[in-house]
This record gives C-alpha cells, sequence and structure tokens, in this order.
C-alpha cells in the first residue's frame, strides 16, 4: 500500500507543479480582467464565451475521453496499428466536428444576437468569441491525447509560455483600457499558437514512440473498430451533457434577469469554486493513464488507486475549501474589487456543494 502511495504521489508531483503556475497565473488574470472589465462588461464575455461553448459543444468530439483505456491498451500491448488508426480518427472527428458546431454557431448568433446576450452592432465580437470557443475544445482534446505518453513536461512547458501570455494580455487590458475586443482577439491568438504547439507535440510523441512521420497521420477515413463504438458513443453524448451543465446556467441566468452584472457575479463566484478544484483535477489527471491500464489488466490495483486517489483528494482539498469559505469577503475584495462582494453568498454556496460532491 505504501509503495502505490509513493507511486501515485510520484506521478501526480509533475501536476502540482502546474498547479502552483495556474493558480498564480489564474489569480493574476482573473484579477486583472475583471477590474478592467467592471461587473458588467465581465457578465457579457461570459454569457458569449457560455453560449458558443454550448452551441459549439452539442456537435463536438471533446477529446475522446473513453478512448483513453483503449489507447493505453494499445501502447502497453505494442498494437501500434490499432493505436495510429485511433488516434488518426481522434484528430479528424475533433477538427470536423468543431467546424460543424462553429457554422451552427454563426447561423444562430447572426439569426438570434440576443440570446448571446449582445446586440445586432456587437457580432464581431461574438464570432471572435465563438473561435475562442473551437480552439480552446481542441486544445482540450490534445491534451486528452498526451496523457497516454506521460510525457508531462509539455504541461509545464505550455503553462509557463501560454498562462504567462494570458497574464500579459489582462494586464495591459487593464492599464491601457483597450476594451472587450482587443481582449477576446489577443487570447484567440494565444490559443492558435497553443493549437499549433500541442498539435506538435502529439504528432512528436507518436513518431518518437511508434516510428510514425508526420505524413502518416494523415487520414481520409474516420475508423473506429466495434469494441470501441459504445465508448465513442458514450462519449459524445456525455460531453454534450457536460457542456451543458458547465454553461448553461449563465445563459438562463441572463435570460431570466436581463442582467449581465448578475452573471458577472455569478461567473465570479464559479471561478473561485473551479480554482478551488484544481487540486483535484490535476490529481486525476496525473493517475488516469495508470488507471487506464488497470481497467483491463489488474482490477485489483484499480480499486487501490481509486481508494488512495480518494484519500489524497481529501486531504489536500478539504483545507483548501475550508479556508476559502472562512475568508471568502475578503478574498473577493483584494482580488477582485469591492464591486464583485455581492458574489460572496453565492461562492459560499457553490463551496459547499463542491464539499458535498
Amino acid at each position: 500500500m505504501l509503495d502505490l502511495l509513493k507511486s501515485i504521489i510520484k506521478k501526480s508531483s509533475w501536476s502540482y507543479y502546474v498547479l502552483v503556475i495556474n493558480i498564480l497565473t489564474g489569480i493574476l488574470h482573473t484579477g486583472f480582467l475583471t477590474r478592467a472589465l467592471g461587473v458588467s462588461e465581465f457578465g457579457k464575455y461570459h454569457v458569449l464565451l457560455a453560449f458558443s461553448a454550448i452551441i459549439i459543444g452539442l456537435f463536438s468530439f471533446l477529446g475522446s475521453e473513453a478512448l483513453i483505456p483503449y489507447v493505453t491498451k494499445y501502447k502497453n500491448n505494442g498494437d501500434n496499428e490499432n493505436l495510429i488508426r485511433t488516434i488518426k480518427s481522434t484528430i479528424s472527428l475533433m477538427y470536423f466536428t468543431s467546424i460543424l458546431g462553429f457554422v451552427f454557431f454563426l447561423i444562430v448568433l447572426c439569426l438570434k444576437p440576443n440570446w448571446a446576450g449582445i446586440g445586432e452592432n456587437e457580432i464581431i465580437l461574438g464570432l471572435l468569441i465563438g473561435c475562442t470557443g473551437v480552439s480552446a475544445a481542441n486544445i482540450y482534446s490534445y491534451m486528452n491525447i498526451l496523457r497516454v505518453f506521460n510525457n508531462f513536461s509539455i504541461y509545464l512547458k505550455q503553462a509557463l509560455i501560454f498562462d504567462t501570455f494570458r497574464v500579459l494580455i489582462a494586464a495591459t487590458l487593464y492599464y491601457f483600457h483597450f476594451g472587450l475586443i482587443y481582449y477576446v482577439t489577443a487570447i484567440l491568438i494565444r490559443q492558435v499558437f497553443q493549437t499549433l504547439y500541442y498539435d506538435f507535440h502529439t504528432r512528436r510523441m507518436i513518431s518518437i514512440h511508434l516510428g510514425y512521420n508526420i505524413k502518416s497521420l494523415l487520414t481520409k477515413r474516420l475508423i473506429i473498430n466495434a469494441e470501441e463504438k459504445s465508448f465513442f458513443y458514450f462519449n459524445f453524448f456525455s460531453t454534450q451533457l457536460r457542456s451543458l451543465s458547465l454553461h448553461f446556467d449563465k445563459v438562463l441566468i441572463n435570460i431570466l434577469f436581463k442582467s449581465t452584472s448578475v452573471v458577472g457575479l455569478f461567473a465570479i463566484a464559479k471561478q473561485i469554486s473551479q480554482l478551488s478544484e484544481l487540486a483535484f483535477s490535476n490529481l486525476s489527471t496525473a493517475i488516469i493513464p495508470q488507471m487506464a491500464s488497470d481497467f483491463f489488466s489488474d482490477k485489483k490495483n484499480l480499486k487501490k488507486n481509486i481508494f488512495i486517489q480518494t484519500g489524497l483528494i481529501m486531504v489536500i482539498g478539504f483545507p483548501i475549501i475550508g479556508s476559502m469559505l472562512l475568508f471568502t469577503d475578503n478574498i473577493i475584495v483584494l482580488w477582485m474589487g469591492a464591486e464583485y462582494l455581492s458574489a460572496v453568498p453565492i461562492v459560499r454556496s457553490l463551496l459547499i456543494g463542491v464539499l458535498i460532491r
């Protein structure tokens, strides 16, 4: 048991370097952004972001998380043919479905811009935010593919480069008052480079491990074998449900209250609760490949991994959330400004929900 615990801690230690970077840059980025935009503009940005995520997410094949067990199995068994086939299919589906979703998003945005919380003269802003939604979905997909190869220095490097870049964007917005459209355009440029970064490293990892070159990744066929189909359908529909659960609340609040300021307060509360969950998600990300491997080969070890992961989550996560519950108002004033103090009850409710989950 002790050896297994040491193994998990060792494998997840990389994630806590990334976690520290994510937290520090996230605090700086959100602090600059909220103070630069104000409650109303911050809310408008999040309504648009949520609206694009819902529409694009209805079509998108995000990350193929359900295929990770099979990809891991192929890698461990040296089944390079099935491994490369699955990755090619994943990348092809990822781009095809995200483009399809983006086209549908543009149609809805042009017909009903008020659904996204913007006026008819702000279509360009909606278009840019829709583009950031597509690129973010593809980045997430690449991250899932790279998990299989356990080269976590890639995550660390991208956190240092692109998270720092995001802070610089928000800082220039705050100090020079460039406006929301500047911020969205700069974030889109950042995400394009981030997508290229992940695409390069995905192809490089495949080449190192399997001896394939870049041309071998190009395919005109989308191939998923019979064994994987049930996992494909599960992933596709579960992704849609997750997208709705993460974003529908902001769009609904905007429709009910007809106020982007209310959405801004709720978005702040949700960001703080999500920040408290970073320790959980980073630990889970670190050991998913091992658990996926045990799923096929060692069910007993899988149970031990789940038990230990749950214990580590409680030890690390509960003190963090408890501290945030006690000092919520101080955190908001120091971090985002007194303008957002009305979000305190919402933050505490969401944090209690995190504890219960």
